[in-house]
């Protein structure tokens, strides 16, 4: 081999081993449900003290829309109480839930209507739309969003983010662009929404960001935090642990019909629709009359939310679509009375239900419990929750594990019916699960 030629393979060797793994990483337009989960696991000191262990847990679940400014996100978050208990799975009682409303600017800024502090990353990460090679480094701005001495109150943080594209690997068995950030945060009492006795924040964090590669979307966020926070009255708090961020997105109801196809489901509901004298109109079952109720009433969020598109239809539950996903509706449970003991008349109803959600791989189930108007409201929500805690130990002593479910009891908050006679009342003692996204 001549030298002329030898110069040449040299120099395409070269060029193949730094641009053969070139890589830009194009984000798709999306539109439509999206579900962030947002956990913190910290171990808290004050003044230097170890005072024990902090878990959160935060569930975004909100539809995406395209807007001429960027994208806009609307829905609910919810707020979970601990939901690990000896790192055991375990039910999570839903703490809180409220709406949310935000913009993400085409320029990566976000724009909060009634900020709650959620999501708590905010234009983080960067993604960068020239080409990449593997040990690449960029650097962005974003906010973060801290919180001190209480769960309401938090404080927004601008960061300056050191990025580094760290190549190719795998999250969950699927081939994933994989980014390192770090970033300090540093903050001078300047958040006007923050937390008035908070003075100073000191610490950093470290985080691997895991990109979809067909979306171009981050799909999970691990962040590694020590983070120290200074009040007014002299004391410290300081947490360290990690804070965890899953995304998910572009969902369909496809997997449930397919699962209620193969539990018979869709085909027993077509053939009672094909024999309505078999629908009996009892106070169990009152389908017309309720979903026309629930379709008009904006203070029930299945009925605003969904507006009724009904899946499966019988005499003992209802299945209707929502932004959230697909709900369950089980009308006027049968339990002893002031009390969440069901009556033995409920069991072939569970172990329908059960049939269904164990037929549903891989989602979570809202269970909420609802009463009529009827005594104190602080009774009606004690009993609307133990009601739909019931369900939820029913549901896993029929083979349901229990880590997948969420619960929430909201007492008379949330009719679907006037209060005024007896059969709309049983209407509204009810319990829904929502097949979440």
């Amino acid at each position: 081999m001549n030298r002329k030629v030898l110069c040449s393979v040299i120099s395409f060797c070269v060029f193949f081993l730094l641009y053969a793994d070139t890589i830009t990483i194009v984000q798709s337009s999306i539109e439509g449900p999206l579900v962030i989960i947002e956990r913190s696991d910290f171990s808290k000191y004050e003044n230097g003290k170890y005072i024990g262990h902090v878990y959160r847990e935060a569930r975004l679940d909100v539809v995406i829309k395209k807007i001429p400014d960027g994208l806009q996100y609307s829905g609910d978050v919810l707020i979970l109480e601990e939901a690990y208990r000896d790192m055991i799975p375990i039910a999570k009682r839903m703490d809180t839930v409220f709406p949310i409303n935000y913009i993400e600017k085409k320029d990566g800024t976000f724009a909060i209507t009634k900020d709650a502090g959620y999501p708590l990353l905010r234009g983080i990460p960067l993604i960068p739309q020239q080409p990449l090679v593997q040990g690449n480094t960029w650097e962005g701005t974003g906010t973060v969003v801290i919180r001190g001495n209480t769960q309401e109150q938090h404080v927004r943080v601008p960061v300056l983010v050191a990025y580094e594209f760290a190549g190719i690997t795998k999250y969950n068995n699927e081939q994933v662009y994989y980014i390192k950030a770090q970033y300090a945060v540093r903050y001078k009492g300047t958040d006007k929404y923050g937390e008035p006795s908070l003075i100073r924040t000191e610490g950093g964090r470290i985080a691997d960001i895991y990109v979809s590669m067909n979306t171009g979307f981050p799909i999970f966020i691990r962040e590694i935090i020590d983070e120290t926070y200074y009040y007014q009255s002299g004391k410290t708090v300081r947490f360290k642990g990690f804070l965890l961020h899953f995304i998910r997105g572009a969902f369909s109801s496809e997997p449930v019909l397919l699962a209620l196809g193969r539990t018979g489901l869709l085909q027993d509901t077509q053939n009672q629709q094909n024999s309505e004298t078999n629908v009996t109109q009892t106070g169990q079952n009152q389908d017309t009359e309720s979903s026309n109720t629930t379709a008009q009433n904006p203070s029930s969020d299945t009925g605003s939310q969904n507006q009724n598109t009904s899946i499966v239809k019988n005499n003992l539950y209802e299945i209707v679509d929502s932004p959230k996903g697909q709900v369950i509706l089980l009308f006027d449970l049968r339990f002893l009375p002031d009390s969440d003991e069901l009556l033995p008349s409920e069991k072939p109803r569970l172990d329908e239900i059960a049939k269904i959600l164990l037929s549903i791989p891989d989602r979570m189930f809202l269970v909420e419990g609802h009463t009529a108007d009827v005594g104190n409201p602080k009774g009606q929500y004690a009993l609307s929750e133990a009601r739909a805690k019931k369900i939820v130990d029913e549901l896993v002593k029929r083979g349901v594990p229990a880590g997948r479910f969420i619960y929430k009891g909201w007492g008379a908050d949330k009719p679907i019916a006037p209060n005024d006679t007896e059969q709309n009342r049983a209407r509204n003692r009810r319990v829904e699960i929502t097949i979440l996204h």
